[in-house]
């Protein structure tokens, strides 16, 4: 029979299956272990501009990956095409790029005592029952509020809603094959503002939840896109100095995810990272716990296995300060003689603790630092923990917010950063899978004018 991509979606039992059909090839070809994934998804995107539909995509989208292992050598190949002739040419792909690949032998299936053999209702599936023209009238809607909250002179540069229901199954020669269907939905909304000299600001704000009756409502989104956008005007550069730092919530994942990165199992076992052999060690202030929860009901990077069908579970990766945990698949397990956590695929929700502030209470013993509302760039090296990222956002003087700052980069050393947090506030947002409030650093250079 010949599965076609309408067939298959929202389906876990129908991925179940042609999984099964691509492990029963393999084992006809000879390989008599194999893994293999399935997923299939449907999304639609809107985006209005201007009070004009601007686009509307329909994604429907299905793909399957297929590894095999014969003695230590590993072969894999991927598809879109779940027809019978397309998986027996995958499964042969395989085959043949495995005899061609070097023996490895941390190379193969997870064991079968870690697989995932309780699973619980984690409430991933909430289809959002509407059609492209009542997302368009919401999006139209968001766009509105934002123009009538301005202040300033400003224009839409777009309101985006997007919804996606998909599902994915895993399964290997062991005899796992599990599926699930989630779904994830979102509304952006971007405004440009022109100061009385013609200067130009862009802002944006949005929301993202697996639960569309937890979105944040249009009026909120259009108001926030605007009131962030005017907030920038007048951004004007600074000398050099140094400076106390702080990460807004907004940006402040993004330093916990070099943190993360640097204590994956690869960048463990190749030595490139700047928390090489820190498992047991102080690398941040007493009152910091970083933990994990892939059970959250809803959470946006919930799952009850990894992408090796592992067992997920709630762990702390540092516990008042000290690295307890690395972030290990099977593979790297192997290599560095430990036991997986469930991260094949990487970590799940991460939460940090926090000092039960505000960013108002965080800001005001600052007599004059910066508040980083934006970063860009990618000069963040995670062998040497080297950072130096452009940013823009807002100058702390006498404990209070002055005036925008922008054309700025901000540079450190990562083991010096996160060693001198003094403080992470109550403030975290919720449309990121890494959730922390707004961190203070000590001191940061500034390099401005």
């Amino acid at each position: 029979m010949t599965s076609t991509k309408n067939d298959v979606f929202y389906s876990p039992n129908k991925l179940q299956t042609i999984a099964e059909k691509i492990l029963d090839i393999s084992f006809q070809e000879g390989m008599k272990e194999a893994e293999v994934s399935v997923s299939a998804a449907d999304g639609l995107e809107i985006t209005v501009r201007e009070n004009v539909c601007e686009s509307v995509e329909n994604q429907q989208k299905q793909s399957l990956a297929i590894t095999v292992y014969d003695n230590g050598r590993k072969g894999s190949a991927t598809t879109s095409d779940f027809s019978d002739e397309a998986l027996k040419k995958t499964v042969k792909a395989a085959k043949i790029i495995a005899t061609h690949g070097e023996s490895d032998k941390y190379a193969g299936l997870i064991k079968k005592n870690y697989l995932c053999d309780e699973f619980k209702e984690l409430g991933l599936d909430n289809p959002w029952p509407v059609e492209t023209e009542q997302l368009i009238d919401l999006a139209k809607q968001v766009e509105s509020v934002g123009l009538s909250k301005a202040t300033a002179k400003q224009q839409s540069d777009g309101v985006t809603i997007s919804k996606s229901r998909g599902s994915r199954a895993y399964a290997t020669t062991d005899g796992f094959n599990q599926a699930y269907c989630a779904t994830q939905n979102s509304i952006s909304s971007i405004m440009i503002a022109s100061d009385t000299s013609g200067k130009m600001q862009k802002g944006y704000y949005y929301s993202s939840n697996r639960d569309p009756e937890l979105l944040e409502s249009a009026d909120h989104i259009g108001a926030m896109a605007a009131t962030r956008t005017e907030q920038k005007l007048g951004a004007k550069k600074i000398s050099t100095q140094r400076l106390p730092i702080v990460f807004s919530s907004r940006v402040a994942s993004g330093l916990i995810g070099h943190l993360l990165s640097a204590l994956s199992g690869k960048s463990q076992y190749e030595k490139t990272s700047f928390l090489n052999d820190s498992l047991g060690k102080k690398i941040l202030p007493s009152f910091v716990s970083i933990s994990e929860k892939p059970h959250i009901i809803g959470g946006l990077a919930s799952t009850n296995y990894d992408s090796e069908g592992v067992t997920t579970y709630n762990k702390e990766i540092v516990t008042n300060g000290e690295i307890s945990h690395y972030i290990l698949d099977g593979y790297s397990a192997r290599k560095l003689d430990m036991e997986p956590t469930g991260n094949s695929g990487g970590v799940t929700n991460i939460r940090i603790s926090h000092n039960d502030q505000s960013l108002a209470q965080m800001i005001s013993p600052i007599s004059k630092g910066l508040l980083v509302t934006e970063l860009m760039g990618f000069g963040v090296n995670n062998v040497t923990g080297d950072y130096s990222r452009g940013a823009t956002g807002f100058l702390i003087d006498n404990g209070e917010i002055s005036h925008p700052v922008e054309e700025v980069t901000i540079a450190g050393n990562l083991l010096g950063m996160l060693a001198d947090i003094i403080a992470i506030g109550n403030d975290a947002e919720t449309n990121n899978s890494v959730q922390i409030g707004s961190i203070l650093i000590k001191e940061m250079t500034v390099a401005g004018n």
